[in-house]
């Protein structure tokens, strides 16, 4: 007959073990909160990378209109040199059919630029060899007879 001895006595780690109260503790609110904290920054990350998305959108976009609105703005200088090339108030690039109010010229200069506007006769006029976009707009155009 075999005889088999059970040890009754714990090791000592285990011992140690039983003298603490809670060996193991959770605190769920704590873990609750991390994980709205999360779930708070994953919202956030997805919020960024849509409004990124929504960035490179809008800069196609003005890319688009930019190119556009360069173009637009070329044929209306074309059209605008030609009024003004063949227009008879216009007399060596000065448009003669207009004069400038003493209260509009330092706007109309920070706006367009200082050779915008010529002063002819001591009448400011606008120069309209340096913005011949005026030229397409105006209405006083009449051709040379």
């Amino acid at each position: 007959m075999l005889h088999v001895e059970i040890e009754t006595e714990m090791p000592a780690s285990i011992s140690v073990l039983e003298e603490v109260k809670e060996p193991i503790e959770a605190d769920v609110e704590l873990v609750s909160e991390i994980s709205q904290l999360a779930k708070t920054i994953e919202n956030i990350e997805a919020r960024v990378s849509s409004s990124e998305t929504a960035i490179e959108e809008v800069k196609q976009d003005i890319a688009a209109v930019k190119s556009s609105w360069y173009a637009y703005t070329k044929i209306v200088e074309w059209i605008g040199s030609w009024k003004c090339s063949r227009c008879k108030f216009c007399e060596n690039g000065v448009c003669k059919a207009w004069k400038l109010a003493e209260t509009a010229i330092e706007e109309l200069k920070k706006s367009l630029g200082e050779d915008a506007i010529a002063v002819v006769d001591g009448i400011a006029r606008f120069r309209v060899e340096k913005v011949p976009v005026l030229g397409a707009l105006c209405p006083l155009f009449k051709p040379h007879t």
